[in-house]
This record gives C-alpha cells, sequence and structure tokens, in this order.
C-alpha cells in the first residue's frame, strides 16, 4: 500500500500543481507565447508566490519495469504554509495528511496509520523540491540549488521545464506549465525503476478550505506504526 502512494505524496504532495486551470492567479488573464526561460521562471514565481490554498483531482499512472501500469486517483487538498490532504480512491481507499514536520497515512481497510517525520519521508523517496514551490515552503528562487533547469519549449500552450538534479539522491522532474496561469499541468517523473506521469484537473486556486480537514478522526481501534527511519 505505501509503495502505491509513496510517489504522489512526493507530488503530489504535490504536485503540484497539475491540472485543467482555472481562475483565481492575479496577473494572468491572457495566454502568453513566446516567452524565454527566464520570463516563464519568473511568471511562476509570481504564481506560486499567489497561492494560498488549493484544491484539486489528480491521475496518476505509474509504470514498473516488467509489471502493468498501475493508475492512482483521488483528491488533493493544501493550505499554505504547509497543510497537505490527499484523499486517495483509486484504487484503494487511503487518506495522508501533513504539516511541517509530521506525516500520517491511514489505510481503513488494514486499520493502519503511519506516522513519521515528514522532511525524512520526502528524502527518502525522492520527492522534487520544485513542486513543493506552488503548495509549500520550497521558494522558486531556490531552483538552481539543487536542479539544472533546461527549456523544453513552448507547445499546445504550455512550457516545459526540464529539472535535471545535481545531487544523486533527488529526482528527476520535467514539468509542463500553462502559458496562462503559469501553474503545473502536466508532470513527467523518469527513473531506473519507474515512470511516472500525472494529470490534475478540477483545479481550483485560493478556494476557502477550513483547517479541521487537517486534523481527521481517526478510529480509536486503529494500530498505529511508526515509518522506518
Amino acid at each position: 500500500m505505501i509503495s502505491r502512494m509513496s510517489k504522489i505524496t512526493r507530488i503530489v504532495l504535490g504536485a503540484g500543481f497539475l491540472g485543467w486551470l482555472g481562475s483565481g492567479i492575479p496577473g494572468h488573464a491572457e495566454t502568453q507565447p513566446g516567452l524565454s526561460q527566464s520570463e516563464v521562471i519568473r511568471n511562476i514565481q509570481l504564481t506560486a508566490a499567489a497561492v494560498r490554498s488549493l484544491e484539486c483531482r489528480f491521475t496518476e499512472h505509474i509504470q514498473r519495469r516488467g509489471f502493468p501500469t498501475e493508475t492512482i486517483q483521488g483528491r488533493l487538498r493544501c493550505l499554505r504554509p504547509n497543510k497537505l490532504r490527499i484523499d486517495q480512491r483509486v484504487p484503494d481507499q487511503q487518506l495522508i495528511v501533513s504539516d511541517n514536520r509530521t506525516l500520517r497515512i491511514y489505510t481503513p481497510a488494514a486499520g493502519q496509520l503511519l506516522t513519521g517525520d515528514r522532511a525524512r519521508w520526502l528524502a527518502q523517496n525522492g520527492f522534487p523540491d520544485p513542486l513543493l514551490s506552488f503548495v509549500s515552503d520550497f521558494p522558486v528562487e531556490r531552483w538552481t540549488e539543487r536542479y539544472t533547469i533546461l527549456f523544453g519549449g513552448h507547445d499546445k500552450g504550455l512550457y516545459q521545464l526540464i529539472f535535471r538534479p545535481k545531487r544523486a539522491d533527488d529526482q528527476s522532474l520535467e514539468l509542463w506549465v500553462s502559458d496562462e496561469t503559469f501553474l503545473p499541468r502536466l508532470g513527467h517523473m523518469p527513473s531506473d525503476d519507474n515512470t511516472i506521469d500525472i494529470l490534475f484537473d478540477h483545479l481550483r486556486v485560493n478556494p476557502p478550505i477550513q483547517e479541521s480537514i487537517f486534523h481527521p478522526e481517526i478510529p480509536k481501534n486503529t494500530v498505529i506504526v511508526p515509518m522506518p527511519s
């Protein structure tokens, strides 16, 4: 179960997040094709700074070598500076909540709650930090500290940015952002072991989100299991 969620929560956590983009981001009323890499990154920086809360649905396809493609679907809600909730519904029901310190993964079918350190979990799972720029605590200005950024150009209303990690334990990322809102729309994460493609839709920027949803009630008979360090 955790292997299924480990990638989406990086993202998801993240990812970021991707989708058919709606209103709510100030300063981008029209499409802006023909921009340079630095101009695109500057617009992303302004957009990320304007996000206070975010809600979307996601679909993630995971292709592992020698195995059928896995599909994960669910709903993501986040509240800055560091609150995250993921309600997974496919293939299994699972609830993930996180703040700046802790991460909790509740699996109703197993009657189990995994708990652990958020930063350690992200590092162990190779979460691509650029996705955190839209909902959490990794500013766009710090991208170049961890990544070499390549510009893939503009096509069909999207700009492509390619992130090549400078550290061996970081995850590569290809990100497509809208030329209207400069939020992510598609993500592709290749690795030696698997390939992950992500699409987010029904995206709402800065919707009202109650703080209480990040403190869900877990049944009293749930078994609490610490994540391995």
